[in-house]
């Protein structure tokens, strides 16, 4: 470790333990981190941390990774990430990428405004958009804008996608096409309960169903 990288571990480590030590914070709380330059202001009401270089944040079960971090508002729980972000949650199996982010440590949310890949290991699914938030507590996810997906089983693509992990459904909108299991759908609402391997379509709906014999003549070689 160079002593730059050092100094900037040593200090960032003392405004997390301010931090944990209020009263309505515990241990779980504290960030710690490493980077290659710190600056950091402690004055109260203008609470600041900036790190620069091969920073890595961890939060509880959180892991980000990027190129600058600021941390800033009451208890530095505001973290602005940019440039080359990952962010890696082990323990849901999930995986966030973009070039800059905001992980809002108080009510445990993350919101990206421009390019986001989300890859859910669990359920081996991409999910790619314009726009993207993650409510951690209830383990849902907002995509909107130019939205993809693709796993095993489903190809889709619409303009609005809330995605409810602790539910395992997957509701699409905004001229929303989906390529399920061989079969494709399009409605000005889409459904699609993961579990009970299930397909609602409500409005404006049509679609292409494949048959047995389709099915057939498509696994002969």
């Amino acid at each position: 470790m160079t002593r730059g990288r050092r100094a900037a571990v040593i200090a960032l480590l003392l405004p997390a333990a301010a931090a944990a030590a209020a009263d309505d914070h515990d241990d779980d709380e504290r960030y710690t981190f490493t980077a290659d330059r710190m600056e950091t202001v402690l004055a109260e009401g203008r609470e600041r941390t900036l790190l620069t270089g091969n920073v890595t944040l961890a939060a509880d079960d959180m892991e980000i990774t990027a190129e600058r971090v600021e941390l800033y508002g009451e208890e530095l729980s505001f973290a602005l990430a940019e440039g080359g972000v990952r962010v890696v949650q082990p323990e849901h199996g999930l995986e966030l990428a973009s070039e800059a982010l905001l992980f809002d440590r108080r009510d445990r949310v993350v919101r990206i405004e421009g390019e986001a890949l989300l890859i859910d290991h669990d359920n081996e699914m991409v999910i790619k958009g314009g726009f993207l938030e993650h409510w951690e507590r209830r383990d849902e996810t907002l995509i909107q804008i130019g939205v993809r997906i693709l796993s095993e089983d489903l190809v889709a693509r619409a303009q609005f996608v809330r995605y409810d992990r602790e539910a395992q459904t997957v509701t699409l909108s905004g001229l929303p096409v989906v390529t399920w299991k061989g079969d494709q759908y399009r409605a000005a609402r889409i459904f699609i309960d993961l579990d009970a391997d299930q397909v609602v379509l409500d409005g404006a709906v049509s679609g292409e169903l494949s048959t047995a014999d389709e099915a057939d003549d498509d696994a002969a070689p």
